[in-house]
C-alpha cells in the first residue's frame, strides 16, 4: 500500500496519462485517490464530465472491453486539451475540455486484466507514468 501511496503523491507533479496497476482496488485505494483530489468515474460519460470540470479523474478500465473508454485514452494522449465522443444511445457529442497542465487522467487496471486491457488500449507504451502494486 506504501508504493500506491506513494505513487498517487507523485501524481501531483506529472500531467498526462498515468497508469496504476493492481491486484485489487480496495475502499483504501479509493480513499488515497480521493484524498489526492481524484474522481474515480465509473463510466465513461463520468469521466468525460469530469475532465470537463477540471478535475483529476480516475477510470476502471477493467471489465468488458469499450469503444468509449477507449476513444478517451486515445483522444487524451494524442488531442490534449479535448475530448469529442458521440454517445452511441443519443447520438449527441459530449465534449471535454481542459487545461492539460492541471487535469489528469489515470487509468487503473487489475492485475488480472491487464493482457486484455493492454491488447485493447495500448496504455502502458502510452503512458507517461506507470507503476505496478
Amino acid at each position: 500500500m506504501e508504493k500506491v501511496e506513494k505513487f498517487i503523491k507523485n501524481l501531483e507533479r506529472e500531467k498526462g496519462l498515468a497508469v496504476l496497476v493492481m491486484p485489487e482496488i480496495s475502499g483504501e485505494i479509493t480513499d488515497l485517490l480521493g484524498q489526492a483530489g481524484f474522481v474515480l468515474a465509473n463510466d465513461w460519460q463520468n469521466t468525460v464530465f469530469s475532465l470537463d470540470s477540471g478535475r483529476k479523474t480516475a477510470i476502471n478500465l477493467t471489465g468488458e472491453f469499450n469503444k468509449e473508454r477507449y476513444e478517451i485514452i486515445i483522444q487524451y494522449i494524442s488531442r490534449p486539451g479535448t475530448i469529442e465522443i458521440i454517445d452511441p444511445k443519443t447520438m449527441k457529442e459530449l465534449r471535454a475540455d481542459f487545461d492539460p497542465n492541471k487535469s489528469m487522467l489515470l487509468a487503473i487496471v487489475l492485475e488480472k486484466d491487464l493482457k486484455q486491457v493492454e491488447a485493447n488500449y495500448h496504455i502502458l507504451e502510452n503512458s507517461d507514468l506507470a507503476e505496478r502494486a
